[in-house]
């Protein structure tokens, strides 16, 4: 894992701030939906890798409709945008994810139902209704070549 953020520890060596934190910082957008806190349940069992051994994660949770200042978002090691009713096309439905997907582009973000659409949509990919719904079943996703 790079590291994004270093400081001078107390013996004036350069180290990977987050080798120094107690625990990894996720950020989870709630976009409104009942399966947010199961994902937030998910994400604070995890225990992540590092060089000086496994970490705990520390999940912060924010409304979609909160605002977040930008310089915020560099403290955290990975962001979550949650499933959530809406399309990615209409701007108040996804909130603070829209803003989060265009100012980001060094901290990981992994999209859940919604908040997936939602990535989608801001990489300029077009998000349809399934002819079904295809809640909780397992697809083959393919990716064209050179695409």
């Amino acid at each position: 894992r790079e590291c994004r953020s270093w400081i001078v520890d107390s013996g004036g060596d350069v180290v990977c701030a987050m080798a120094t934190q107690a625990k990894a910082r996720v950020l989870l957008v709630d976009n409104y939906d009942s399966y947010t806190y199961n994902v937030y349940q998910m994400l604070s069992v995890v225990r992540v890798e590092t060089g000086e051994g496994p970490i705990g994660v520390q999940v912060d949770v924010v409304e979609n409709d909160r605002p977040i200042g930008v310089q915020d978002l560099g403290h955290y090691d990975a962001i979550v945008l949650s499933p959530g009713p809406g399309t990615p096309e209409n701007a108040s439905d996804v909130g603070l994810c829209r803003d989060i997907l265009q100012l980001c582009e060094d901290v990981p973000v992994l999209g859940v139902c919604l908040g997936h659409q939602a990535l989608a949509y801001a990489h300029g990919c077009k998000v349809r209704k399934a002819p079904v719904p295809f809640h909780g079943r397992l697809s083959r996703v393919v990716f064209p070549r050179g695409g």
